[in-house]
């Protein structure tokens, strides 16, 4: 089937997602006439499906009066391969397509350390350890010690 003149179809839903959390895309596809009689999903080039077992669904409500076909493709709980190029196309041949990034978020950039001060659950405390702070604490200090050997010179 050729598309129409006023064929459209677009993709839409967040880009980047934590790991664990759902991954929820929609499809929308229309023409001047009517809708496309059917979307489908792709990952990466494969055709997708509903699957209980993985917890993806995939739902079609089609709204014959705006001319236009919903699809919705949900992957309750995102896996680190679940990341990669997402296509709907539809039975018009229309095509679009996004890509998603699953961000990793069990692992903390961030150490552990146990202080008598801290008023934290268990005496550990979150802090930042990169290099890069302390790197510009020593920095800092450099600067402000020639600033004070510079003074001291200055006005003797």
């Amino acid at each position: 089937m050729r598309p129409s003149l006023f064929s459209a179809i677009s993709i839409s839903g967040k880009n980047f997602v934590d790991k664990g959390n759902p991954i929820i895309l929609w499809c929308n596809a229309s023409s001047e006439y009517r809708p496309p009689l059917d979307i489908d999903w792709f990952k990466d080039g494969i055709k997708l499906k509903s699957d209980t077992t993985r917890e993806i669904l995939i739902t079609k409500p089609k709204e014959r009066e705006l001319k236009t076909f919903y699809s919705k493709l949900e992957i309750e709980k995102s896996r680190m391969d679940d990341a990669g190029n997402y296509i709907c196309r539809s039975s018009d041949l229309l095509v679009a397509s996004t890509h998603v990034t699953v961000l990793n978020t069990d692992r903390i950039s961030m150490k552990r350390e146990t202080s008598a001060g801290t008023s934290s659950q268990g005496g550990y405390s979150l802090t930042k350890s990169t290099r890069s702070e302390s790197e510009k604490l020593v920095h800092i200090l450099f600067i402000i010690s020639v600033l004070i050997i510079y003074k001291v010179r200055w006005y003797s």
